[in-house]
């Protein structure tokens, strides 16, 4: 029969369920066997062999464990991927193996992924060194047998990259190779770095082989205006060697060195007007605004620039701390108070400033404020992009459609009915700027009588408000 072991099966012992009898056998050793099934009568007389049926038998302990779940996949650091997942609860699993590639393996992209890192019994690990683009991460457990789990779930990262560019030399003035240059100029440019940042206090500036031992800073590590006043005045109709180096915050610092130059004139320029102040925001007066609100003053300044140094912020005639960003010739100030206005009270603002000449022209915005919504009031604070009024009409330019607390770079489209533009404006100059439509096109011409549409964009087209005006006379 060729047939090595037997067992004889008891009725009471089969299990039957849908009209299938079965019965379990446990077996020594892994390996392949073969099984038939003989019947016998009360009188102990046996029927053939049925037909054969073989099988490949494993140990259990030996069973492939089952994959780990709740797979999350993050960029920890510039080009470090921290993979985590909830431990397997299988006490035959003794680790896991992270598996990573530029291909999708379960979208069908890939047969395997590129590479595997063990993660042994933890349930996390970071993985470093990759560049900038999408990669695509699975997990499997294993025994200490070594049978390995079939992959998890599979997870996406659309990562930034390992920092390993310097910051970025940008907007230097007076640009490179730029000529009759005052000799009381200053030196100003912008460092910028989209991924750790500028480290501030690595940035030196020299300037025809003498170090500027005090520079002025604006901004924040992704965009860094720098401002450098020489204590002396260039050497007229001479040439004029600025040289930059700077490191960012990556773990790895990542070095720059850049210079330009510029040709002086033998004169000075002559600044005699004070920083002005723009883009108010809340507005002046505005009532109802939000206890959270923040608080952006632009300081502007046409000839040497605004000294970042002189400017002191006071909030109901206390001096507060305050952000900057911008340049020189425009510095936008940011003040949050981190535990809210009161309500219902009123904040009173007053900012001075001087610029950066000799003698410095020195001005104060006074005059400032707004009211806090009380607890029982919504905000009221006009939005960004308002059209005011909306749904009117006017017979003389006296009384203009406005649009109110325009942020900067964002533009307004005015149409006729039959949808022809006929006016646009983009805001160039500061954030929270009121525009009035004088009823003129876009060559300075009245417009006929009618409905007029109104778009307000920002930079990437989006509509954040929109509106319509009727003009009632021709002129």
């Amino acid at each position: 029969s060729g047939y090595t072991d037997s067992a004889v099966v008891n009725t009471a012992d089969v299990a039957s369920q849908g009209g299938i009898s079965s019965y379990s056998y446990c077996l020594p050793d892994t390996g392949l066997y073969c099984f038939v099934i003989r019947a016998h009568n009360t009188y102990g007389l046996w029927s053939a062999y049925s037909a054969e049926s073989c099988v490949t038998v494993t140990d259990g302990l030996a069973q492939p464990p089952p994959p780990p779940n709740a797979v999350s996949v993050a960029e920890s650091n510039f080009g470090t991927a921290l993979v985590s997942w909830n431990p397997v609860g299988d006490p035959t699993v003794a680790g896991y193996l992270v598996y990573f590639g530029d291909t999708s393996v379960e979208g069908g992209g890939a047969v395997a992924y590129d590479d595997s890192v063990d993660a042994q019994d933890n349930t996390n690990v970071s993985i470093p060194g990759f560049a900038a683009g999408t990669y695509y991460f699975a997990v499997k457990s294993y025994t200490g047998a070594g049978e390995r789990s079939a992959y998890s779930a599979e997870r996406s990262l659309a990562m930034a990259g390992a920092d390993i560019e310097p910051p970025a030399l940008t907007s230097t003035t007076p640009a490179d190779g730029a000529t009759g240059v005052a000799v009381n100029a200053v030196v100003y440019f912008t460092l910028t770095d989209d991924k750790a940042g500028v480290d501030q206090n690595s940035v030196t500036v020299t300037i025809n082989g003498s170090q500027v031992s005090s520079l002025q800073f604006v901004g924040n590590p992704a965009s860094l205006s720098v401002t450098a006043d020489p204590v002396q005045d260039f050497a007229p109709l001479s040439t004029v060697t600025v040289e930059v180096t700077a490191t960012d915050l990556a773990s790895t610092p990542n070095p720059l060195v850049q210079s330009w130059s510029f040709q002086t004139a033998d004169i000075a320029a002559t600044d005699t007007d004070p920083p002005v102040y723009s883009g108010l925001r809340p507005t002046n007066g505005a009532f109802g605004v939000a206890a959270s609100e923040q608080i952006r003053v632009t300081v502007s300044d046409a000839g040497m620039g605004v000294d970042a140094g002189s400017v002191v912020f006071y909030v109901n005639d206390v001096a507060v701390a305050f952000s900057t960003q911008g340049n020189p010739s425009n510095v936008t100030l940011t003040y949050g108070n981190p535990d809210g206005f009161a309500p219902g009270s009123q904040v009173t603002v007053r900012v001075t400033a001087c610029d950066l000449a000799s003698p410095a022209n020195c001005s104060e915005l006074s005059g400032y404020s707004f009211t806090v919504a009380t607890e029982s009031q919504e905000a009221t604070e006009t939005a960004l992009g308002e059209v005011v009024p909306n749904g009117y009409w006017s017979d003389s330019p006296s009384r203009p459609m406005e649009v109110r607390n325009l942020p900067m770079s964002w533009s307004v489209r005015i149409f006729d009915a039959a949808g022809r533009s006929v006016r646009e404006y983009t805001n160039q100059e500061s954030d929270g700027q009121n525009w009035a439509w004088d009823f003129t096109n876009d060559h300075g011409q009245r417009v006929a009588r009618g409905l007029y549409l109104v778009r307000v964009t920002g930079p990437d087209g989006e509509v954040h408000q929109s509106g319509r005006f009727v003009v009632q006379t021709d002129s």
